[in-house]
């Protein structure tokens, strides 16, 4: 059983009314029972709400109000839920006050991050060392290279040492089919000798072929290399404003090379097959823990988006979208 910030999973419950829907956590979803949690619901308050970040050891509006009443009984009820369920991993949002680990807005609403805990994330690692139980965090991060519009991915195993990371270099270097990357863990890592053997286990019965000799001298050689982020983010700009032009709703990526769009029926599914008849291939958004939007990326040659825009006008049409 894992614990995973609702907003991971799609759901619209930030602060703005909006989700946060992550293809990594819709994908750890597929092959675990979840749990999905809003300390921020759970506490009472509604959605949308005004932005709240921590400051002198409460959580604050902008505008001043104190919330922190409502904090701790999200944070209350996250616990009760982990040990219900007996949750041993979390996956929560970084930076919120409520969820966010290691790294948090520092209480002055400009974006400035700071050393600290979100009020839900302090419970848990509190209750940690209470009752001698490690939460590890599984960090999943083939795209954190990947990255634009001055964001910064915090590297995880620098904050919380019970980390089990992982890394691909296909999408960082724009080797599509190349499957070749890294598991890493901490080297204070909680039970280090146990969790390493358990890897090492796994690996040899699920039965992963190491890379050639000369494949992982050429990956060493690239490591802190990309390939050219600008490429992605001048097609990320063409296909989002294109997009909202002609009536779509879309989430805006600030990273990586997928756009998440909210289709104009329930059905997804039903959307994709009416795309594929115009030759558009998207992807359900169930599958990433997204239901009722499609995932597309937009990693082509940018005449090929352009190619794309009468289909999707076509399409917009079809549901009778704005123009």
């Amino acid at each position: 059983m894992i614990l995973v910030s609702a907003c991971l999973l799609g759901l619209s419950c930030r602060y703005d009314g909006q989700s946060k829907g992550h293809p990594l956590a819709g994908d750890l979803v597929a092959r675990h029972t979840a749990i999905p949690v809003c300390p921020e619901i759970f506490g009472g308050l509604s959605t949308p709400r005004p932005p709240s970040e921590r400051r002198c050891g409460g959580v604050f509006t902008r505008e001043g109000t104190d919330v922190t009443a409502a904090y701790d009984r999200g944070a209350q009820e996250v616990l009760r839920l982990a040990r219900l369920y007996g949750c041993t991993v979390a996956i929560l949002k970084e930076r919120s006050p409520a969820c966010g680990s290691g790294k948090i807005y520092d209480g002055t609403f400009t974006k400035t991050l700071a050393d600290g805990y979100g009020v839900a994330a302090e419970l848990l690692e509190k209750k940690s060392a209470e009752y001698g139980h490690r939460i590890y965090i599984v960090a999943d991060e083939p795209y954190r290279e990947l990255a634009y519009d001055g964001e910064e991915v915090p590297f995880i195993p620098a904050i919380y040492k019970d980390t089990i990371y992982c890394y691909s270099f296909s999408k960082t270097l724009s080797l599509p089919g190349e499957r070749i990357g890294f598991l890493a863990i901490h080297p204070e890592l909680t039970d280090y000798a146990r969790v390493r053997a358990a890897i090492y286990g796994a690996g040899r019965a699920l039965g992963y072929i190491n890379a050639s000799t000369m494949f992982q001298l050429v990956a060493a050689e690239c490591v802190g290399q990309t390939a050219d982020i600008s490429v992605y983010k001048q097609n990320r700009d063409l296909i989002h404003t294109a997009l909202l032009d002609m009536g779509y709703t879309c989430v805006k990526p600030s990273g990586a090379f997928y756009l998440f769009l909210k289709t104009p029926e329930p059905d997804a599914t039903a959307f994709c097959k009416k795309a594929m008849a115009l030759d558009l291939l998207v992807v359900p958004g169930d599958e990433f823990g997204c239901p009722g939007y499609v995932r597309l990326a937009y990693c082509v040659p940018k005449a090929m988006l352009e190619r794309s825009l009468p289909r999707f006008r076509q399409l917009a049409d079809q549901y009778g979208l704005k123009k």
